[in-house]
């Protein structure tokens, strides 16, 4: 490739300048208030994926949501990931810092988060959920105490 080519080609693969404030609240695509306290967010091809803590106004668990996005600014919101109803274990629960992963090994997303119980901190447990694809609903696992007996607090992968 020639060299005025390959500058053109680097000009070419440059993203679109996007300007971000801080301080702001972020709205999806509708003019909603993303939902993504204590999130996470994951590149999967052109996709930035955010998912985050959407509570219930006595701060328990109501949902993970998961936004889509080609520039960190613009949030398409995708759908709730993981609910109250996804098991039992989160009907009266906090879920908080979810974070997901690519298992290569397995070709699942993985989510790992805190798990309270609803009511205090006194459960400080991990738990765990998967999907075959990254905005799909994820299937909850279980929570438990990393190696039986220590606490689970603010995680991060």
């Amino acid at each position: 490739m020639a060299p005025a080519q390959a500058a053109q080609a680097a000009q070419a693969a440059q993203a679109a300048e996007v300007t971000i404030t801080n301080g702001t609240q972020f709205r999806d695509t509708a003019g909603n208030p993303l939902q993504a306290h204590g999130g996470g967010v994951l590149k999967v091809g052109t996709y930035y994926y955010w998912f985050g803590e959407n509570r219930n106004a006595d701060n328990t668990f109501r949902a993970v949501p998961v936004y889509r996005s080609t520039d960190l600014r613009n949030w398409e919101f995708r759908r709730d990931v993981l609910t109250r109803t996804s098991a039992a274990e989160l009907n009266v629960s906090n879920i908080e810092r979810p974070k997901v992963i690519y298992n290569g090994s397995t070709g699942r997303y993985v989510m790992w988060m805190r798990k309270e119980n609803g009511v205090d901190y006194g459960q400080a447990r991990a738990a765990v959920a998967s999907s075959a694809t990254v905005d799909g609903d994820h299937t909850y696992h279980g929570s438990f105490r990393p190696l039986g007996q220590h606490m689970s607090r603010d995680i991060t992968l």
